[in-house]
């Protein structure tokens, strides 16, 4: 049986099937089976008080990830579209405050503050356990593995791709969330940003086309709306590239 103590707020893995792993070569995997939820979980927010500032915000990222990921899933539905509107409520206050710092200078979190990131990760991770997650983590793995970008930004710096293609093809859908969350479009992108802003990247053009195949027919990509091809998450590396 599993025990689990949340030390980040961010996977939600308190509260789903899933689990990750990386296999020989490097490459990133995800699986799930019932097996891995655990008996019993210790979520109290002060398990999460020893994590630095730049853990912090990239855990933070992560579950944002995933209340986006989860809302604009294929197989998202009433319940699990509240899930990840109340974590994006409880985890935006927060993140919109750490994106005026260099992480290196950030100041300390309130308890509340600490509580609501908390709240927040458990949320999205109950959202993605009904959905799964969609192409912001299949191609964030990418630059875990290859460029040592920490999880939760790797697949942030998709969000706004994800959302965008979102917006043009399910408009209604897009809208709605904006209109659930009391933010808009550009307002919650720039948010993102400038959480990023420390991040780089540099993709060259033959680690694009290395890269090609693992696009096609990716399950993860596929949960999405829109049919991306892989000649589209080309072109999204090549955009987040410096």
């Amino acid at each position: 049986p599993v025990a689990a103590v949340g030390t980040t707020a961010g996977t939600g893995s308190e509260v789903t099937k899933v689990a990750v792993i990386t296999v020989p070569g490097g490459r990133k995997k995800s699986f799930h089976h019932p097996d891995i939820f655990p008996q019993v979980s210790f979520g109290d927010p002060v398990y999460t008080t020893s994590a630095s500032p730049a853990v912090t915000r990239s855990t933070g990222i992560d579950a944002l990830s995933h209340a986006i990921e989860s809302y604009f899933s294929k197989n998202a539905n009433e319940i699990s579209q509240c899930y990840a509107v109340r974590a994006v409520k409880l985890l935006m206050p927060v993140l919109s405050s750490l994106a005026q710092y260099d992480p290196s200078d950030a100041p300390n979190l309130s308890a509340w503050d600490r509580e609501a990131l908390y709240h927040g990760s458990i949320y999205a991770g109950l959202a993605i356990n009904i959905t799964g997650t969609c192409l912001p983590h299949a191609m964030g793995y990418l630059l875990t593995e290859q460029h040592g970008i920490a999880h939760g930004n790797a697949c942030a710096i998709f969000l706004p791709a994800f959302l965008r293609i979102n917006e043009e093809i399910m408009t209604d859908l897009t809208e709605g969330f904006f209109g659930r969350i009391g933010y808009g479009m550009s307002g919650f992108t720039r948010v993102i940003r400038a959480l990023l802003e420390c991040v780089h990247v540099t993709i060259t053009e033959e680690e694009i086309a290395r890269e090609h195949s693992r696009w096609i027919g990716n399950g993860s990509i596929a949960k999405g709306w829109g049919d991306i091809t892989a000649d589209q998450c080309d072109q999204i590396l090549r955009e987040i590239s410096d």
